[in-house]
């Protein structure tokens, strides 16, 4: 749900995500890496019944879809890393506003952090606030070299990915579990 506008369905490729995830599991991975929070910052319609963020029947089906996801990787004997959800850029109005509402992405990152910590050993969260947004915590719009970070404010363009890779997430994959721990 955007605003109080008509639910919108998710987009079709949306429904091969469970494919490209058993692909991906099928390849042994050391590690998962489970990013979530741009969708999960609306409301939500399931089954004719909007679930608002904040509501405990939002939380309850977040939760448990989160930890459905952690379940299959522990069954294939993967460890998982989540990202918190960091700011997000300036609001695309398509969009609406709710991907700026620090209440609403706090919420999420309660969700995250309670499932993460039911997940011990399993689970280790990661903090990329500090790479993406500034002190003030807005969006940062480009890396240090100048490439434009998140044009739309929420996905990384193809440079910005590698720069965000070699600067910052493979350390944090790397460091969440040390070959030791495996």
């Amino acid at each position: 749900m955007i605003g109080d506008g008509e639910p919108q369905a998710y987009p079709s490729r949306c429904a091969q995500a469970g494919q490209a995830e058993d692909l991906g599991l099928q390849g042994r991975p050391d590690v998962v890496l489970l990013w979530v929070g741009a969708w999960e910052v609306y409301d939500q319609v399931v089954d004719g019944t909007r679930l608002e963020v904040g509501s405990d029947a939002y939380a309850d089906l977040l939760e448990s879809r989160l930890q459905q996801r952690i379940d299959t990787y522990r069954a294939h004997g993967v460890p998982a890393v989540l990202p918190v959800v960091p700011c997000f850029g300036p609001p695309v109005p398509s969009l609406g506003v709710e991907r700026v509402d620090p209440d609403r992405v706090a919420w999420v990152n309660e969700r995250i952090r309670r499932v993460a910590a039911r997940n011990r050993g399993w689970v280790r969260l990661i903090d990329p606030t500090r790479t993406l947004c500034d002190a003030d915590g807005r969006a940062r719009t480009a890396t240090p070299d100048g490439i434009a970070l998140r044009e739309d404010g929420t996905h990384l363009s193809e440079q910005a990915a590698v720069w965000f890779w070699d600067r910052w997430l493979s350390g944090q994959l790397e460091a969440a579990f040390p070959p030791a721990e495996r």
